[in-house]
Parts: C-alpha cells; sequence; structure tokens
C-alpha cells in the first residue's frame, strides 16, 4: 500500500497555537513556528520531528529557509534568530527594536534579510555581520507583511493602514504606494515571474495588482474572516490563502476564481505555504495542528478535496425524499435523499444560506442568510412569493408552524418574527431577549414557540398573542440552540457550558444532563424521540434513552470529521439522519440496534475526500507505509503495532 493514497496526509499535532510553517528549497523538510516560541523542524518523507529549536520566548510569527536551505530565519515578538540547520545552534540573534517582529524574509540570493515589524520601517540586514545596514521608510503604521521580488530588486510590503507599498532596494526609496480600501493589509506575495503581486486583507479580500504599474486588477471576498497568508504557487497558476474563517482556499491565479476549499481546521489558519515543488501544501492553525494537502497524485483530481463551500444548514423535505443544504456561497442543493444524486440548486439570494426550511406540504423553501431578510420561494418553477423584511440584524433561523400556516423567524437583533406562511405579512414582533436569539422551534401542535438566547434564557411563547414565559435563566451561560421533542413533552437545549439539557416542559424541570466534551451547537431529536443526536465540534454524539425512561446514555460518537457538525437533521420515518459540515461535506448516515448497541453507517456523503473510518480496525497490516499507517492511526482504524508490523 505504499503508493496508495487515501486522499488526504497525517496532520501534525502541534504543543501549542501554530502561527507559521514553511519548506525548504529541496522540501524535504518543514519548519513549524508555535506560540510559545518553539520552533519544530520536520522530514518530510516520514513526517517525523527531526529537531526542536528553542530561543524565543515570544510567538514565533514568521519563518523563512535561506536559498540553500543551511538556515533557517525566525522572527517573533521578542527577536530575530537565524539558525543553523544542521546544528539547531543560533548564529546570529538581534533583539527586536521598537516592539514585535511580524514578518522575515531572505532576498533571493541570501545575501540579505528584510524585516519589518511595529516601528514603521523595514530594515535590510547583512545575515554575515549582523548589522541592519539600510532601512525602508515610509510607512506611517506597523508593517504586517512583506516580500521579496523574484530578481531581489523589490520588496513589497503591506500596513497596518491598509497601504501597499513598493521599494527599491538599491536607493532605499519607497517606489509606489498603493490604497487599498479593504482593512489592514495582512499579507502580500509575488509570483514567480515577478509581474503581479498579491495582496490579503482583513475584511476577507484578496486583491491581484501589476507589479509595474500599481494597477489593480482581480478583487474578491475570499474569505468570511480576514486573510492571514498568501502565496503563489511555484508555476504561478493558483494562489492559496489562509484565513481566521478556519480555511485554506485554492485560487486560479488568473481569473480569480475558486479551485478547491481545504477544510479541516477547526480554529483560524495562520499561514499556508506551497512546497518548492507544488505538490503539496501545508497550513498552520490556532488549533494546535499543521496540516499538509496533496495537491497532486495518480489518479486523483485536485476538485477531490471539496469545491463546495462550507454548510451552514441542511433540512429533509417532509416526504424525506429530499435532503436540501444551504451553503455559505448562497447556493441552496437538493439532492435524493436515497442515493445522494444532486437535483435542483438554487440561489438563495444571500451571500449566505444560513438558514432553511421546507413548509409542511413540501411547495414552499425559505432561506435567511448573512442578512436581515428571508426570502420564501416556490420549490418547483423557483419563483419568489415573497420576502421577509422587517428585522434589524442578521437572521438566524426560520421555521415553518407544523400547519404550515405561520413562520417564526429569530435573529441578532434580539427579536423573534411571526410570520403569515400565505402572504409574509407580519403578525407579532415577539420582545424579551436581551441579546442574540440564535434558536427557535414551534411545539408539535404549533401552539408555542421555544426560543435560545446569548442572554442566557429560554423562553416559551404563545403563537396566540406573543406572551412568554422564562423558563431558565442562566447567567454567564449562553444557549446556543433548542427544540422540542416530537410529542412535545420535552424541551432540549444546548449551553455554552459544553452541555445537553433535557427539560419537562409541563411542569418545567431539569430531566437529564448530557455532557459533551466541546460546546454543541446543533440538536436533533429522531422521529420517534428515542434518540438525541448532538453536532459537537467536529464530531456527532448519538444518544438513546434508557429502558426505564428515565435516562440517557451515550451510543455513538462520530469523530469522521474535518470541521465542525453545524446542523443535522432526521429522516422522516427513518433512522437515518444527515449531517452538514464546515468541511464542505453533506453525509447521511443510518442506524441499526444489535443488542443493546446502536451501530452507525455511512449511507453517501458529498463534499472533501477524506477516509472514513468508521467501526474500522485493521490488524497485522502489511506493507502498509509509513505515511498511510500514521493517516490511519490519526482517524482510529490502527494501533501503533500495526504499524511497526507494517514496516518489517
Amino acid at each position: 500500500m505504499e503508493g496508495v493514497r487515501f486522499g488526504e496526509l497525517p496532520f501534525l499535532a502541534e504543543g501549542g497555537c501554530a502561527f507559521s510553517c514553511a519548506f525548504s528549497p529541496d522540501e524535504n523538510s518543514l519548519a513549524a513556528g508555535l506560540a510559545n516560541g518553539d520552533i519544530n523542524i520536520y522530514d518530510t518523507a516520514r513526517w517525523t520531528r527531526l529537531h526542536a529549536f528553542r530561543g524565543h520566548q515570544r510567538r514565533v510569527t514568521s519563518l523563512a529557509f535561506s536559498p540553500n536551505g543551511r538556515q533557517l530565519l525566525s522572527a517573533s515578538w521578542d527577536k530575530i534568530s537565524l539558525w543553523s540547520i544542521e546544528t539547531g545552534a543560533t548564529e546570529l540573534v538581534l533583539e527586536g527594536e521598537g516592539g514585535d517582529v511580524s514578518a522575515v524574509a531572505f532576498s533571493p540570493c541570501g545575501m540579505w534579510i528584510a524585516s519589518a515589524g511595529q516601528d514603521m520601517d523595514i530594515g535590510l540586514l547583512n545575515p554575515f555581520k549582523g548589522d541592519t545596514e539600510l532601512f525602508l521608510v515610509g510607512h506611517t503604521s506597523k508593517v504586517l507583511c512583506l516580500a521579496y521580488s523574484p530578481n531581489g530588486q523589490s520588496v513589497v510590503s503591506g500596513g497596518e493602514d491598509g497601504s501597499i507599498r513598493i521599494f527599491d532596494v538599491d536607493a532605499a526609496i519607497s517606489e509606489m504606494v498603493w490604497e487599498s480600501g479593504c482593512g489592514m493589509a495582512n499579507c502580500v506575495a509575488y509570483s514567480p515571474d515577478g509581474q503581479r503581486i498579491v495582496s490579503g486583507h482583513g475584511m476577507g479580500q484578496l486583491r491581484i495588482w501589476d507589479a509595474k504599474t500599481g494597477v489593480g486588477g482581480s478583487e474578491w471576498t475570499g474569505h468570511a474572516g480576514g486573510v492571514n497568508s498568501v502565496a503563489f504557487s511555484p508555476r504561478g497558476q493558483w494562489i492559496a490563502s489562509s484565513s481566521d474563517d478556519s480555511t485554506v482556499k485554492l485560487w486560479d491565479a488568473q481569473a480569480g476564481t475558486l479551485v478547491s476549499i481545504f477544510a479541516g481546521h477547526s480554529d483560524r489558519v495562520t499561514g499556508a505555504v506551497f512546497s518548492p515543488s507544488g505538490s503539496r501544501l501545508a497550513s498552520s492553525s490556532w488549533d494546535k495542528t499543521v496540516r499538509i494537502w496533496e495537491l497532486t497524485s495518480v489518479g486523483t483530481r485536485l476538485d477531490t478535496f471539496g469545491s463546495s463551500d462550507p454548510i451552514s444548514s441542511i433540512t429533509y423535505s417532509p416526504d424525506g425524499d429530499t435532503l436540501l443544504s444551504g451553503s455559505d456561497d448562497g447556493t441552496v442543493q437538493q439532492y435524493n435523499a436515497s442515493t445522494g444524486e444532486p437535483k435542483k440548486a438554487f440561489s438563495c439570494g444571500f451571500n449566505q444560506a444560513g438558514c432553511i426550511a421546507y413548509s409542511p406540504n413540501g411547495l414552499k423553501i425559505a432561506a435567511a442568510g448573512n442578512g436581515n431578510d428571508v426570502r420564501v420561494w416556490d420549490n418547483e418553477v423557483g419563483f419568489d412569493y415573497f420576502v421577509l423584511t422587517g428585522h434589524t440584524d442578521k437572521v438566524n433561523i426560520v421555521r415553518f408552524s407544523p400547519h404550515g400556516d405561520l413562520m417564526v423567524t429569530a435573529s441578532d437583533d434580539t427579536t423573534l418574527r411571526l410570520w403569515d406562511a400565505s402572504s409574509g405579512e407580519q403578525k407579532y414582533v415577539l420582545r424579551g431577549h436581551t441579546d442574540w436569539v440564535r434558536s427557535a422551534a414551534f411545539s408539535p401542535d404549533g401552539l408555542q414557540i421555544v426560543s435560545a438566547s446569548k442572554d442566557g434564557t429560554i423562553r416559551v411563547w404563545l403563537v396566540a398573542n406573543g406572551a412568554s414565559v422564562v423558563l431558565t435563566k442562566e447567567d454567564d451561560d449562553w444557549v446556543r440552540a433548542v427544540c422540542f421533542s416530537p410529542d412535545g413533552q420535552l424541551v432540549a437545549s444546548s449551553h455554552q457550558s459544553m452541555e445537553v439539557r433535557l427539560w419537562n416542559k409541563e411542569p418545567f424541570s431539569l430531566v437529564s444532563t448530557l455532557k459533551h466534551d466541546r460546546v454543541v451547537g446543533c440538536i436533533a431529536f429522531s422521529a420517534c424521540g428515542k434518540l438525541i443526536a448532538t453536532g459537537c465540534g467536529h464530531a456527532v454524539w448519538l444518544w438513546g434513552i434508557t429502558s426505564d425512561k428515565k435516562s440517557w446514555r451515550s451510543h455513538v460518537v462520530i469523530r469522521e470529521f474535518s470541521g465542525d457538525v453545524v446542523d443535522i437533521a432526521w429522516r422522516p420515518r427513518s433512522l437515518e439522519f444527515a449531517t452538514g459540515c464546515r468541511d464542505g461535506s453533506v453525509r447521511v448516515w443510518s442506524l441499526c440496534k444489535e443488542s443493546i448497541f446502536w451501530l452507525e453507517q455511512l449511507v453517501w456523503s458529498t463534499g472533501p475526500a477524506v477516509l472514513s473510518s468508521s467501526r474500522a480496525v485493521i490488524n497485522f497490516t502489511k506493507g502498509l507505509g509509513h505515511i498511510n499507517g500514521l493517516l490511519l492511526l490519526q482517524r482510529g482504524a490502527i494501533d501503533d503495532s500495526s504499524i511497526w508490523e507494517s514496516e518489517e
């Protein structure tokens, strides 16, 4: 199995947040800079750690190998260090002047080092003497990033004020100044031919510039959070970007169109770099991992990493024949619920399909995006019935009543609103919460609505007159999700304290507490009411009621995801449920009971090609290879002895 590829590579688990990474010029090593100041050096053939360089006391913000690969340059909030790769000794230490150092780079010839940081100047240092011989002056705020041109004659830099400057290195003058208008210029990179520059900004935009004239070319919003790194591929056909939104994205460098999304990190991604051959991409993250993405392999197309945006919401049609998903790019996609075959796709008209809902008769679809409105359209031909307007902040949830005559929406503006589902006319504004309302649901009889808020309260509202009562208030414990059981007797709520709580509705009392290892973002009862599925970070937990019907216990934990599970929906009249994940995947799972145990099985999946090893245990493997063995070990499919067996 040495030549086999599973569609992904093992990740590197670090002891702290990873803030930077860099490949050596020969691609045999990868360096990772950590929050505690350590730098780990890995062998890229086996992904084992070769060295740990220790000397920095604060986070390592930038790394660069010398052109000959014999030295490693590191920048931190305390100093700049130059390390010997062979011995691990520091050959040069420069204390940071005027504050932290945000970026460093070797000149292509290796004769100069450029550094930038808090003092608004760019220093050009002689690595052999350890002296700063030139200063490039012009920025009026902290310099966040820099890069040498391929010929070494220019340096491009980006500032906290959003400006981008090109400096002539020999004359030490600023040749051009560009104002991006997109927020802080967090990162810059030259194309391999030196003709173009890409910049990434604090508001999520990427922008291409002509390096000679400064004329701005393509500009697009690439991420839902600030862009932290940009890089051209070695041949210049792609651009990689990483972001606070926890994704790495690959773009066509000419058209600015999305090629692929790499969604595996669970926190902001601080850096992304191409290997010198262009066959791999490495990314560092606050989630304490460095992930390696394989861009080319025999028989593997690039788009197998998932060309769809992260999933925001999912729901089944009332007859259970169709599964609907909403994604961050505003697409609402229908699938055959049994086979996963794509059917119709709609644009919801917003930048994001944040929440979606079917009417009980299946004729209408409602969707809310990242704005204040909700669109309702015909499921068959796609024409708009109406748009619900009235909220003054982002709408987080939309639901039809069980009879289909009403709709409820909940918003960051602290209100819920009740609407006539036939005309779109607003009936009530439900006021009472004092912070974001993130979840709401009708009772099965349609007479009540339950809502959950960041203010720590759960409220129940009477549909007839809009009156409400507070069921519970938990100070400093944000209630993230809430729903009724199918019989209407229980209310389930998820809390910031990593608990799901089950309450008797009448009289209102706590029945059970389901403890998790991370905050639960979504909850769903099965149609029979005997099972609960919860989305907990990169996992789904399945809970079942005990035989005495007095408590609940965890039966299954599915940890097959490379992003947060943000929505779960049970298929009507079935023991199947669907998951929507930030890794861009929609997956359908089936459950079966063996003795007293529930077992899960993946039915179908869309999205990135990742190795799923649910309930798989591989023993006594032969010829597995170290890389595949390490990946299977991380997926829980083998143990350590299996790897050593494979190496004999």
